[in-house]
């Protein structure tokens, strides 16, 4: 499971790499980021698989795994949705 990690992590480095060697593309930034949130998303998914034991082989282990996945993306939707609120109501007057 690890070498499949490594294997798409090298790959996503070499389009980078390929990305900023192209010289007619006008928008490097956008693919670099598309790039660079695959990455998070796909090393975040592999560290809640790793730890959690989810096989990925199974569908049963795939859907659990996303599954699992989802409810952490919302959790941290809903942290970041109530510092914004927080943020919000502080007195920002001195």
């Amino acid at each position: 499971m690890i070498g499949i990690y490594w294997i798409v992590l090298i790959i996503l480095i070499a389009v980078v790499v390929f990305v900023f060697n192209m010289k007619g593309l006008k928008h490097k930034v956008f693919i670099l980021f598309l790039v660079i949130s695959a990455l998070i998303l796909y090393s975040s998914l592999m560290y809640i698989s790793y730890k959690n034991d989810f096989d990925l082989f199974t569908f049963h282990g795939v859907f659990e795994s996303l599954n699992f996945f989802g409810g952490w993306l919302g959790d941290g939707f809903e942290n970041i949705k109530s510092l914004t609120a927080n943020a919000i109501d502080i007195d920002w007057s001195f």
